[in-house]
């Protein structure tokens, strides 16, 4: 137990990796071995879900840091941080789900909204928080004191995309392909949103929130699944590539790493 802790205070970022991945894997595979999927879809889901949170939670507890828990409360509740950050959170994912959808009726596909989803949206919100939590509130500030906003991105993306893969295993090989590199995009997005408001989770967890309700409204009733969320995943990866070529949007000045003392 002792040389467990001393690991974990030695290298928090990988323990927080090995152990919110464990836990997505472990729960994937409990989904997979139960004979009633659906009901440990429920259960295991919000496992999964909450895996980055868990593994955050469990890092913090060993490091027992005052100060890093303090500057975690301060980005969980910074949420005064401008309208308009909310209206980009929330317009970039409804304008390239809009814009991938008319790509896709163009192109002869058949989309009936399923406005219906909309209800689910409180449930989307408490499973967003249990990634936002993880992966922006504790995450990429670490990643951000090694790296670049740009390379933290990229990395946490990648391993974010890991996360989900193991989530959707059930899925076809293309939307596993898709859910993994919009999980790199998206990282992009949500940090230049992070760095923007100097650290806001809210309105990370609003964009994040914007992508996932987006893709059970328009994807539910499409013909072509796979090609709208190809579309969707493009249009946003061209929005993030644009925040890659100039770091400047990437900036982390501002952002509340760690609080300072009193």
């Amino acid at each position: 137990m002792v040389a467990a802790r001393s690991l974990v205070k030695q290298n928090p970022l990988t323990a927080f990796l090995v152990i919110t991945l464990f836990i997505g894997f472990a729960a994937s595979v409990g989904i997979w071995l139960s004979p009633d999927r659906v009901a440990m879809t429920l259960t295991f889901g919000l496992l999964i879900a909450f895996s980055s949170t868990i593994a955050a939670l469990i890092v913090l507890a060993v490091l027992h840091d005052p100060e890093e828990n303090q500057a975690l409360r301060h980005r969980l509740l910074h949420w005064r941080v401008g309208l308009r950050w909310y209206l980009i959170a929330l317009g970039v994912p409804t304008l390239a789900w809009l814009l991938a959808s008319i790509v896709s009726l163009l192109s002869g596909a058949t989309i009936v909204p399923a406005w219906a989803n909309l209800a689910q949206v409180p449930a989307i919100v408490l499973l967003v928080i249990g990634e936002e939590f993880g992966w922006r509130g504790f995450a990429l500030p670490h990643f951000q004191q090694r790296y670049s906003p740009r390379t933290a991105s990229l990395v946490i993306g990648f391993f974010w995309g890991l996360y989900h893969v193991t989530a959707y295993l059930q899925q076809s090989l293309i939307i596993i392909i898709l859910t993994f590199a919009l999980a790199i995009i998206g990282s992009v997005i949500l940090t230049w949103l992070f760095n923007g408001t100097s650290g806001s989770i809210p309105v990370g967890v609003v964009f994040h929130t914007a992508v996932n309700t987006g893709s059970l409204i328009l994807l539910a009733g499409n013909s072509r699944i796979e090609a709208t969320f190809l579309a969707a995943v493009l249009i946003l990866g061209v929005f993030a590539g644009f925040l890659c070529v100039r770091p400047s949007f990437l900036s982390v000045k501002g952002v509340q790493l760690v609080p300072a003392k009193p």
